[in-house]
C-alpha cells in the first residue's frame, strides 16, 4: 500500500513536470500526501511506544516472577495478601480446599518454567516475541 502512495506520487510528479497537471490540484493533492505520510509517521511511532512499553511491562513481570517466592517468604502479612492480589485473579476454599485462580498473565508464564527459573535473556526475548507475534 505504501509503495503504491509512493508510484502515485512519483507519477504524478512527472505530469506535473511535464505540464499535464496543473499547479494548483498538484498542491492540493501534494498537501494531502503529506498530510498521509505524517499521519502513517505518527502511528508508527505509536506503534513503536507501545511494543517498548510490553517490553518494559514483560521485562517487569519476568523480574517479579523470579523473585515472588523469595519475597513472599520473606514479607509479613500485609505484603503477602499484596503478592497474592497480584497474582491470583480468584481465591476461594471450599471443601476444605484452597483454590486458585491466577490472572493469565502469570498462567501464560507458568507454561514455561524457563522463565521462572530465570532463563537468558535471549531466550526470554524470543519466547516474548514469538508470543506477541501470535496475538
Amino acid at each position: 500500500m505504501y509503495l503504491n502512495r509512493i508510484a502515485i506520487t512519483l507519477y504524478a510528479y512527472m505530469d506535473k513536470v511535464d505540464g499535464n497537471i496543473p499547479e494548483d490540484f498538484w498542491k492540493e493533492n501534494n498537501r494531502k500526501w503529506h498530510a498521509q505520510k505524517n499521519e502513517l509517521y505518527e502511528r508508527l511511532k505509536r506503534i513503536n511506544n507501545s511494543d517498548m512499553k510490553f517490553y518494559e511491562s514483560s521485562e517487569l513481570i519476568l523480574k517479579f516472577c523470579e523473585e515472588a517466592h523469595s519475597l513472599f517468604l520473606g514479607a509479613n502479612d500485609e505484603d503477602r495478601r499484596t503478592i497474592v492480589n497480584i497474582v491470583f485473579a480468584n481465591l476461594k476454599y471450599k471443601d476444605r480446599e484452597l483454590l486458585l485462580e491466577p490472572f493469565s498473565v502469570f498462567h501464560d508464564i507458568s507454561k514455561y518454567p524457563v522463565l521462572l527459573n530465570g532463563g537468558n535473556d535471549e531466550a526470554r526475548t524470543r519466547d516474548l516475541m514469538r508470543d506477541r507475534h501470535a496475538l
